[in-house]
């Protein structure tokens, strides 16, 4: 992930680079037209980069995500209240437009220059903007730029410590913790609403669930806690047919932290939760008396 971010900012880098001639040489600009601008070194190297910047965003966006959640959300309000994609959109069109125009003669361009140097007709030119102010303002997207690359910049570092962590066997930077929180949530919720296990036996399981959510939103997940507490819900639920929805959220959520992370085959240990034979009652039998004895175990 350090990687790509990495390049985003070299790409940012670049269309700073462009942005601050574009805004530099506005009286040029003024002079002669927008014609000129594609000639211009800068603007060839960061041509593909405005083409490119929308999907660029968004994917650095949705990266950040796994990376740090908070500068995830501060990533997401400039994106939102700068409106930088929309800005940079806009440049894009308007130089398509502008530098795809039919050049005016060589004599019409010297004319416009001597027309410069007469007071009075060099004010209203140079009072020409080519962009509007109202539409765009080149100074704001520079400021928003140089914001989203210290972002990326601070995603980068994270990112690199998070890789140097990851050893040959054990990989936790390829766990989505957005699902994993998901998938415990929903099993809080299935203990919560079953009424074959005892209150303090429910709260038991939860408190384990909970402090194993603990782990996965931290921001340095101890992954042997959560795994183990994982484990000990599965291992408790899975003696007896009692609120299978819950413990087939805890099975997942324990096989998507070994299966994505570890690189070598990790056999299933988990034990499999036997199926409740509604027309037998000594299953019914069977399964209360486990319950009632969960926390014991």
């Amino acid at each position: 992930m350090w990687y790509e971010l990495h390049i985003f900012q070299k790409k940012l880098d670049t269309l700073k680079m462009f942005l601050s001639e574009l805004a530099s040489r506005e009286n040029e600009i003024v002079t002669f037209g927008l014609k000129h601008v594609a000639d211009w070194k800068s603007y060839e190297e960061a041509k593909p980069i405005i083409d490119e910047f929308e999907v660029d965003l968004l994917e650095v966006e949705e990266l950040s995500k796994y990376i740090d959640r908070e500068i995830s959300g501060q990533l997401t309000r400039l994106k939102n209240e700068s409106k930088i994609i929309e800005e940079i959109v806009t440049i894009s069109v308007q130089l398509a437009i502008l530098t795809n125009k039919k050049r005016p003669s060589v004599r019409r361009d010297v004319a416009r220059s001597i027309l410069l140097q007469i007071p009075y007709i060099s004010g209203i030119f140079r009072n020409q903007q080519f962009f509007s102010k109202e539409q765009i303002s080149i100074q704001k997207i520079l400021v928003s730029l140089s914001r989203l690359s210290s972002l990326a910049k601070r995603l980068e570092k994270i990112s690199r410590k998070i890789s140097n962590l990851d050893d040959e066997i054990f990989k936790p930077s390829k766990i989505d913790n957005n699902l994993l929180l998901e998938r415990l949530d929903n099993a809080i919720e299935s203990l919560k609403t079953t009424d074959v296990i005892a209150s303090q036996d429910k709260e038991r399981l939860i408190e384990y669930i909970t402090a194993a959510k603990a782990e996965v939103a931290g921001e340095k997940p101890n992954w042997n806690k959560a795994v183990g507490a994982l484990v000990i819900v599965a291992t408790l639920l899975g003696g007896v047919a009692v609120a299978p929805q819950a413990y087939d959220n805890v099975a997942k959520a324990i096989q998507h932290i070994l299966g994505v992370s570890i690189e070598k085959h990790i056999p299933n240990m988990l034990p499999t939760q036997p199926k409740e034979d509604g027309n037998d009652p000594s299953s019914r039998k069977h399964t209360a008396e486990n319950s009632q004895h969960l926390v014991g175990q």
